[in-house]
């Protein structure tokens, strides 16, 4: 037989030593999946809350506006009303405040996040409830970030990027550093 019949053929003939022509060495997809064991489940996470001090870094936040509107009503209350010591100023600020307090306790009672077998599933709003469901295969990639309030606290910023799309899909906020990483592993090996 020639090497031009030969073509069509079996590309790798048997031989006594195996089909690499190596002693001993079997291929086979059934050795392969034997060896490596049953397929593993994918790592899941039940229904989880926010780390606490994220509450603080929200608050902070929070207080930075607080602060804001709180000059500018200084300002009119003591160049355009004629109120008596500051009153609209302290009012103002105490409304503020307390808006902040309520809407940070708020916010983080109704922030949760859950990853099934088969999707990332987040949970939260205020006034308007919104849940996102980000499906496990279609994750391209996930970053970690943190901010200087973050840093302080010790928490991290978990951003899940899908196919197709440019900005992030989905962010969780107020997760530990170990946590974030675990998702970031989760989310990864998926």
């Amino acid at each position: 037989m020639t090497d031009d019949s030969r073509e069509g053929q079996n590309l790798h003939p048997e031989t006594e030593d195996g089909p690499s022509g190596r002693e001993g060495d079997e291929f086979s997809l059934e050795a392969e999946l034997a060896a490596d064991g049953p397929p593993q489940r994918p790592v899941t996470f039940e229904r989880q809350q926010l780390a606490t001090a994220v509450r603080w870094v929200w608050f902070g936040g929070q207080l930075i506006t607080v602060a804001i509107f709180t000059l500018i009503v200084f300002q009119v209350d003591l160049f355009v009303l004629d109120l008596p010591g500051g009153l609209a100023t302290v009012v103002t600020f105490v409304a503020l405040v307390g808006f902040s307090i309520w809407r940070t306790v708020t916010r983080y009672r109704n922030w949760s996040w859950e990853l099934t077998e088969r999707e990332l599933v987040i949970d939260r709003g205020v006034v308007f409830k919104l849940t996102r469901i980000v499906p496990r295969v279609r994750v391209q990639h996930v970053d970690i970030s943190s901010g200087p309030l973050d840093r302080f606290f010790g928490l991290r910023q978990v951003s899940i990027y899908t196919a197709g799309t440019r900005e992030a899909d989905a962010s969780i906020p107020g997760l530990t550093e170990t946590r974030a990483e675990e998702l970031r592993s989760a989310l990864i090996g998926s």
